[in-house]
Parts: C-alpha cells; sequence; structure tokens
C-alpha cells in the first residue's frame, strides 16, 4: 500500500490561522473534559500534548518555534510522557515534499547557479522549524567541487511570522488560564519574534558564523578540537545557505557509543568554556542549545579526543558590555550573600517586579543562592549528575514560579536563561564532574 503524498506547509496566513485557531479549540474542548479526577486529567494532558506537537510540526515555522520554547520553558512542570512527546519538537518537524525544496533553490538561484548544483539528495538531513537540510556537491572557491550543504527556507515563513506568533500567545495564554496560572507572555513572545526575524535571514546568518568562527579562532586553545563549517557566498542567498559538509556523528548518537570518561570530560569542559567565553568575553551567544546544533567527529586525534562540530548561527544575541558587568556584579553579590544589594541588581535589571510580596522576594534569594552553589569552592569538582541539587532547583523553582504575581518573563534573559539550562543538560548527560572554582575568579 503507497503511503499518502507528504503536505507541503499551509503557506496563506489564513490557512495557517486556521490551523492554529482549530488547534486552540480543541485544546480548550479537551480541557474543560478534563475536569474530572487527576488520573484522567493527566491522560488529557498528553493528549493534548500529541496533538500539539503533531499540528505544529506540519505547520512549522514561528509556531512550530514557539512550541519549541514553551516546550523548553515548561518541561519540568509536565508528566514524563508529555515531556517525551514535547522533545520531539526539539530534533525534527516533518519533512517538507522535494519538489518544494527544488522549486525555492531555482527561484532563489537563478537557473545557471541550480544547475551548477550536483547529486541533490531528495531526503533531507535534518527537518526544523523554519526550512531543512539537504546534500549536495557544489563548486568550491578554490575551483574545486566538494561536499555541501543546502539549508532552505520554506515558502510563507517570514511572512507569517507575526500572526503566527500572535495567535500561539493566545493559544498559550488560555492553556494558562485552563490550568489556573497567569503571567505575561508578551515579552517572551516580543523577544521571540524578533528572534524569528534575525534566523528568517540566511545573509545575516552567514555574517553570524564568520562572525562566530573570527571570535573562536582569536582563542586557539579554545579552537582547538572545535569546527565550524565554512559557508560558501555564492549559494547563499536570503533564504538558502550553503555550508561545507562534514562527516560526523549527532551528539545523542555520539554518546550511545559509550565514549569513555576521558572524552565525555572533554566534551563537557569544551561545551562550558566555550559558553564562557561566549557570554562574559564575546558577548556574543548562539542561543539555541538543542542537541541537534552539535556534531561530533569520533576520536581521531592522537590524544583520543572527539572534536565538536558546532552549528546553526542564526539564533545569536548579542549583550552589550553594560548588561553583562551587571550580571556579573549580581553573581558576585549572590556568592557574597549580600541580600539587599542583589535584590536592587535584580530590580535594575528588570528580573522582578519590586510589587512583589517578601514571601516570593525570600523565595527568589533562595532560588539564587542555589543556583549558585555550584561555584562553592567546597563543591568542587561539581557533580552535574547530582540529583539532590537537580532536585532541589526544581522544587525551588517551582515555589518561586507559583508565588510571583506581578513579574514578566525578562526579555533580555530568555534567551540565556535558555541557552544556561542547555548547556546544564549537556553537563548532565555527559555525567561530568567539573571543577568550577576558576570561573567565579576569571569573570571580567
Amino acid at each position: 500500500m503507497m503511503s499518502p503524498p507528504k503536505k507541503s506547509p499551509p503557506k496563506s496566513i489564513f490557512s495557517r490561522s486556521t490551523k492554529l485557531l482549530g488547534l486552540a479549540t480543541n485544546l480548550a474542548q479537551k480541557e474543560i473534559q478534563g475536569l474530572l479526577d487527576s488520573t484522567q486529567k493527566a491522560k488529557l494532558k498528553i493528549e493534548q500534548t500529541k496533538k500539539m506537537v503533531e499540528e505544529l510540526g506540519r505547520l512549522k515555522g514561528a509556531a512550530m518555534k514557539a512550541g519549541q520554547m514553551i516546550a523548553l520553558e515548561i518541561r519540568d512542570y509536565l508528566p514524563e510522557e508529555a515531556r517525551i512527546i514535547l522533545e520531539k519538537l526539539q530534533d525534527s518537524g516533518e519533512p517538507a515534499p522535494f519538489s518544494d525544496i527544488e522549486s525555492i533553490l531555482k527561484r532563489e538561484l537563478g537557473e545557471t547557479r541550480f544547475s551548477k548544483i550536483e547529486n541533490l539528495r531528495s531526503s533531507p538531513l535534518a527537518s526544523a522549524s523554519i526550512g531543512q537540510v539537504h546534500r549536495a556537491d557544489l563548486p568550491l572557491a578554490d575551483g574545486t567541487r566538494g561536499a555541501a550543504i543546502l539549508k532552505v527556507q520554506f515558502d510563507g515563513i517570514a511572512e507569517s511570522i507575526e500572526s503566527d506568533l500572535e495567535i500561539f500567545k493566545k493559544i498559550s495564554k488560555l492553556m494558562m488560564t485552563l490550568s489556573q496560572k497567569s503571567g505575561d507572555l508578551d515579552p517572551l513572545f516580543d523577544e521571540l519574534k524578533g528572534t524569528l526575524l534575525f534566523e528568517t535571514d540566511y545573509l545575516l546568518e552567514m555574517e553570524n558564523t564568520q562572525k562566530y568562527h573570527s571570535f573562536l579562532q582569536s582563542d586557539p586553545q579554545l579552537s582547538e578540537g572545535v569546527v565550524i563549517p565554512e559557508v560558501i557566498p555564492d549559494f547563499t542567498t536570503k533564504r538558502v545557505l550553503a555550508l561545507q559538509y562534514i562527516e560526523a556523528m549527532r551528539f545523542e548518537d555520539w554518546l550511545k557509543t559509550n565514549p569513555g570518561p576521558k572524552q565525555r570530560q572533554w566534551m563537557g569542559e569544551k561545551l562550558l568554556e566555550i559558553h564562557f567565553r561566549e557570554f562574559y568575553f564575546w558577548g556574543f551567544v548562539q542561543t539555541d542549545p538543542n542537541f541537534g546544533n552539535f556534531l561530533v567527529i569520533p576520536e581521531i586525534s592522537i590524544h583520543d579526543l572527539p572534536k565538536l562540530v558546532l552549528l546553526d548561527f542564526g539564533s545569536m544575541k548579542t549583550y552589550p558590555n553594560e548588561f553583562r558587568k551587571k550580571y556579573v556584579q549580581l553573581i558576585r553579590t549572590i556568592h557574597e550573600h549580600k541580600n539587599e544589594e542583589i535584590l536592587k541588581i535584580v530590580f535594575d535589571l528588570g528580573l522582578l517586579s519590586p510589587k512583589e510580596s517578601e514571601k516570593t522576594l525570600e523565595l527568589f534569594l533562595k532560588l539564587l543562592t542555589h543556583a549558585l552553589t555550584p561555584l562553592h569552592p567546597k563543591k568542587q569538582p561539581f557533580d552535574f549528575n547530582d540529583e539532590v541539587f537537580a532536585e532541589q532547583a526544581k522544587t525551588n523553582l517551582i515555589d518561586f514560579i507559583k508565588s510571583l504575581k506581578h513579574s514578566s518573563p525578562p526579555r533580555d534573559l530568555i534567551f540565556l536563561n535558555r541557552k544556561l539550562g542547555g548547556i546544564y543538560r549537556f553537563m548532565r548527560v555527559l555525567k561530568v564532574k567539573i571543577n568550577l572554582g576558576s570561573y567565579l575568579e576569571r569573570l571580567p
């Protein structure tokens, strides 16, 4: 029996809005029906989550990206089954038909450049929220022909960002209301909108890739063992990004090979050091920490160490020096347990509203103090697989969020917190212990 043909993601704003509004109605009906007992309600939550993932995977674009972010933001409040379903959004969506990809390439590159593409594979290497990746052979700058990848943006994605996000924001607010939660989601969606507008410009991503590469190369010790694919400018447009193809394994597949402690330790320290340099020294942070953006070239050196391949520089955020100085000041003040000064900086940075209750402020101080526990001298080397620390952090966060009444998500920290959470998950799956004592001393 033949499988049904793949459908293109809905392109028009009207058709996408209809899909999203239909999803909202479905979720609301399920939620109202679920006001029975806790077991039935948990099952319906899982059904809702599965339905949302399926629909967003078809829609792609801003709607799917928003779903990915919400999945990261609320993952700790969901049942295990629901988390597993939502995590599928982090990896890939349903691929678009190859005929769509060919059509976009011809239109973007023109017949002359398109005719120079050889061995274009019809099956994508990856399919994500705003585009998918295909392998091909392209002419390179040195006159030779080499293996490359073409990242192709789906039709209608850039045009639908504003309408997709507006409707998905309504869905999210509806889910929060029905779940008896409150909070202003506008800063979250405003920040997401700005990031998505950047991500849909592949010429900007080319510049970001080259800029990040130059930062990395300025530090020979940091760049050792780290690979960034070279951009092929002649085949890059606003909606097509051409990159050198690198033979490597997905990060999760590499983990399944059971790398030894030496390899895991190197990987953990390298990832942590890269992020440390990104934020505190460069002010130029790759904010999408999902496993799919990190590949591994297995042990090939004389030291039996792998190489780390960094991908996707569309989701970058620049943090001004003044903001970073205040952030460092906050870390040092927390470390010194100066509660009054901590709260002053917190209010200045807009992390919390001064209108919050004394209890909320106390819970926030407790949350911050515990979050810095890994830097304490007596905790070195810090065990990232420490279940007691992880459970306490989760409890502190839930208690704090429950007590919030007036504060909105701090837009300047939304993506930074996302990156920090991603790095922490990397450390957890690597099961490493790292001496973090020097990091506090090395803060600029």
